[in-house]
């Protein structure tokens, strides 16, 4: 990627200094201040990098700051992420079929003037796929493989299971 390690210590070192100097902080002095990151290449050992920079500028109070990286990502966790692949496989679909339609029609002069028209009717035409039972299969998909990281020790209780989080999905046609 383009971020290096050092600067993404250094954004996360001034980070930490920008929440100690907040009104929010003040208030609630004695809690620490912890940072999250993904799991990003540039993100490993940020939490030392940053510790050493905030050292070197005569920082103190550093056991007050906690960097907590995310887990891999894992689609299986998150329905939403099933729905859209649905989604985007429809409109694939639509586009391959509708393209020469749209090129043999004349209406555009050039791929770039046509390929708006063609999301726009794509999107119009996939949207229907998302349904209340679809979310719902996937949703117990994603319990089901959650259930099964259970069996396989790789959780200790149910407690331990990453929940995923509402998402809201928008699809606009304007």
């Amino acid at each position: 990627g383009s971020v290096k390690k050092q600067e993404s210590a250094r954004f996360v070192a001034n980070l930490y200094l920008a929440a100690l100097r907040s009104e929010e902080y003040e208030e609630l002095q004695p809690n620490k201040v912890v940072v999250v990151t993904d799991n990003a290449p540039a993100q490993s050992n940020v939490e030392n990098l940053a510790r050493q920079d905030l050292t070197a500028d005569g920082i103190l109070g550093l056991n007050k700051f906690v960097v907590l990286r995310l887990g891999p990502y894992s689609p299986m966790q998150n329905p939403i992420e099933g729905v859209l692949e649905l989604v985007e496989r429809k409109m694939r679909r639509f586009m391959a079929e509708w393209k020469q339609e749209f090129q043999v029609s004349g209406e555009y002069a050039t791929l770039t003037e046509q390929r708006p028209a063609l999301m726009k009717e794509a999107v119009a035409m996939s949207k229907g796929v998302i349904t209340h039972r679809l979310v719902w299969r996937y949703e117990r998909h994603c319990l089901r493989h959650c259930f099964q990281l259970l069996d396989t020790d790789f959780f200790t209780s149910a407690a331990d299971i990453p929940t995923p989080s509402p998402q809201l999905i928008t699809i606009s046609t304007d």
